[in-house]
């Protein structure tokens, strides 16, 4: 009898925690506290799957994501280790929290990376306002010679604010057969 008393609140606990954390809204976004959270993200985004028990359908279409923690990506992209890859196409609101996201790296001297960017392009198909807000970027490389947005590469349709991020950041751009790249800052071009 004394071991269902101990068993029964603890349960009770656990679900209420599952059901309480991470459900993707603007009051409880879905969190991202490692390098290995953000590339399960950018996977989820990608194919549209799951991430953290939530459905990204359509890349992430209305759902909310917070960093929790400091992000070094040196360990995924660098000069020995390869270029970042855009977590994109985009369809959600990404929060930084003030934390700081270091080592961005991409070098596109082989003309092989297609989105020059942390997240790209972002689509907006909802009536929902997409934001992007409160990142520190730190250490950030490019080399490119399409179009350049260091956060987002692109908005390409609806409604998408930017604002309260700064970037420290070396680029190289590099003409193509179309001419010189185009370089947008923090967010690369709006459609």
């Amino acid at each position: 009898m004394k071991f269902k008393n101990f068993m029964m609140p603890m349960a009770f606990a656990l679900a209420a925690g599952c059901y309480a954390a991470d459900q993707g809204t603007k009051e409880d976004p879905l969190t991202i506290g490692t390098v290995q959270e953000l590339l399960q993200l950018r996977n989820a985004v990608s194919d549209s799957g799951t991430y953290k028990g939530v459905k990204l359908k359509n890349a992430g279409e209305g759902l909310h994501f917070k960093l929790t923690a400091d992000l070094d990506l040196s360990s995924v992209c660098g000069r020995d280790v390869g270029n970042w890859k855009a977590i994109g196409p985009f369809e959600g609101s990404f929060d930084g929290d003030g934390h700081k996201i270091s080592n961005l790296y991409i070098d596109d001297s082989l003309g092989t990376v297609r989105d020059a960017g942390f997240i790209g392009p972002v689509f907006n198909n909802g009536d929902d306002t997409l934001y992007y807000n409160n990142v520190v970027f730190e250490n950030v490389y490019i080399r490119h010679s399409g179009l350049i947005g260091t956060f987002v590469t692109q908005v390409v349709t609806g409604q998408a604010v930017v604002r309260n991020n700064s970037v420290e950041l070396t680029y190289e751009t590099v003409d193509n057969e179309n001419g010189a790249v185009q370089w947008g800052g923090l967010m690369g071009n709006t459609v």
